[in-house]
């Protein structure tokens, strides 16, 4: 029945969301639900805003989720939900250097892939000490 309505193109945005609350551990599914043209925007701020962090982890799949919820994501005390919010395109560029400290070296990992992350030019001279003029740092 998941997967019928999950395919379904005339599914209410309503009951996708009703469904991904009450079955969010359901791998199989759940992404068909988030990615469904009907599912509602307003669903992933709802989904973000809760205390179960398994809906927490699909508020990231929205694609325009705000960038204020991306960063508290990004600092949450589940390793998985920093790790997701690393990567996500609406990441502020406050966040990455706590994530490039975190205790967790897989959300160290995913903040350095980060496509938001800020790339540091070095100015730095090459004739005195050997130094690299321009390294790129990321």
């Amino acid at each position: 029945m998941l997967c019928g309505l999950a395919r379904s193109p005339s599914a209410p945005g309503e009951e996708l969301e009703r469904l991904v609350r009450e079955h969010g551990e359901d791998t199989s599914v759940t992404p068909l639900l988030v990615e469904h043209p009907n599912f509602p925007p307003r669903a992933f701020v709802r989904l973000a805003r809760s205390d179960d962090p398994r809906l927490r982890q699909w508020a990231l799949k929205g694609e325009d989720l705000p960038a204020a919820l991306v960063g508290t994501l990004a600092s949450d005390p589940v390793p998985s939900l920093r790790r997701r919010a690393a990567g996500h395109r609406n990441l502020p560029v406050s966040c990455p250097p706590s994530l490039l400290t975190d205790d967790d070296p897989q959300v160290v990992e995913a903040a350095g892939a980060a496509p938001g992350l800020p790339v540091l030019t070095a100015a730095v001279d090459c004739g005195q000490g050997g130094r690299i003029a321009g390294t790129r740092i990321r």
